[in-house]
């Protein structure tokens, strides 16, 4: 889960429809997330050359890039997907073990799950906060006792994704140690897109809707026109004027 796909989750989840598609980032997300990984597991079960499994899927990854800067729309994850991969194909070069294919996914959901961690251990849980940019809303369901509800459903919705990264964690890292290359692709396919997808419904099920949204804009409005400093009056100013 890239930067774009956190900020993604988090503008899904505020919507007042689940749109799964615009979740996984459509039927092009759908396509760049899974035809790297599909491409170099199938030339890899039927040659056994990883060189050539993963230099093929790194032209597809290229080539998913080129396509999106020619047609000019946004690149980013794109990009991710390329550095991953090459990434990926520097470690197979060097190490010859083809299961080093998935060994910087596997980092990338450590890091991903520690973060998440730490944001539940010093109270700003990372969804709360992604939500709330995502709306444009403050922060004040941090500390302000009468948003305990909100805080509650963003901790829930924290934890939620945290359990995503540590199941793919428990599952994928016995498979890489074994060096079982098939099955560490396939579980990376199934813990793929269908689990973010499945997660981000229930980020969207759990995240503040409706009422609740409703409340934390006109509380925020109520207090910007608040902090809004009284302008005096011109009566007032040719008063003050003529005193002095």
């Amino acid at each position: 889960m890239s930067t774009s796909s956190s900020n993604n989750i988090a503008a899904v989840a505020a919507s007042d429809d689940f749109d799964v598609m615009a979740a996984v980032g459509g039927w092009r997300g759908i396509i760049e997330s899974v035809v790297p990984t599909l491409l170099f597991l199938g030339l890899y079960i039927a040659t056994h050359d990883t060189m050539r499994a993963v230099i093929a899927a790194l032209a597809v990854c290229i080539i998913f890039l080129a396509a999106r800067a020619i047609q000019r729309v946004p690149v980013a994850p794109a990009c991710g997907g390329l550095c991953a991969m090459a990434i990926s194909a520097a470690l197979v070069w060097k190490t010859g073990e083809a299961s080093n294919v998935f060994f910087w996914g596997i980092i990338l959901n450590a890091v991903y799950g520690i973060a998440l961690l730490i944001s539940l251990l010093v109270r700003w849980p990372l969804f709360g906060v992604l939500f709330s940019l995502a709306t444009g809303m403050r922060m004040q369901w941090r500390q302000e006792k009468e948003y305990k509800d909100v805080k509650k459903r963003h901790y829930i919705v924290t934890w939620l994704w945290v359990v995503v990264f540590a199941l793919r964690l428990a599952i994928e890292l016995p498979l890489y140690y074994a060096d079982a290359t098939e099955a560490l692709g396939i579980a990376k396919l199934i813990l793929g897109l269908p689990l973010f997808a499945l997660a981000a419904w229930f980020s969207w099920l759990i995240a503040p809707k409706g009422a609740i949204l409703d409340q934390l804009k006109q509380a925020q409005q109520s207090s910007e026109v608040s902090e809004i400093p009284e302008v005096p009056e011109i009566s007032q100013l040719e008063e003050e004027s003529s005193s002095s």
